[in-house]
C-alpha cells in the first residue's frame, strides 16, 4: 500500500512540473507574441507625444527668451505684490 501512494504521489509531482512548465512555455508565447505586436504597430509620430505645454508653446508665435523674459517679470512682479502687502499690513 505504501509502495502505491509513493507512486501517486511522484506522479503527482510530475503532474505539477509539467504544469509549471506548461505554464512557463505559455507566458513566454505570450510575452514573444506581445513583442512582435509591439513592433508590428506603426511608430508614433512626435507630435503624439506632446503635452499641454508644448502645444501651447506651438501656438504662441514668440521666441523662447522672450517667453522667458515675460515669465520671469510677472514672478518679480508677484514676489513685489506680495512684499508690499506684508510691509503695509505690518508697518
Amino acid at each position: 500500500m505504501e509502495n502505491h501512494n509513493m507512486g501517486n504521489q511522484e506522479q503527482e509531482l510530475e503532474v505539477k512540473k509539467s504544469l509549471k512548465q506548461e505554464t512557463k512555455n505559455t507566458e513566454d508565447n505570450s510575452s514573444e507574441e506581445q513583442n512582435q505586436e509591439e513592433q508590428n504597430q506603426s511608430p508614433k509620430t512626435p507630435k503624439e507625444f506632446k503635452n499641454l505645454k508644448e502645444k501651447l508653446y506651438d501656438r504662441i508665435p514668440i521666441s523662447l527668451k522672450t517667453l522667458d523674459i515675460i515669465i520671469f517679470a510677472l514672478i518679480a512682479l508677484l514676489v513685489g505684490i506680495i512684499i508690499y502687502f506684508i510691509l503695509r499690513r505690518y508697518y
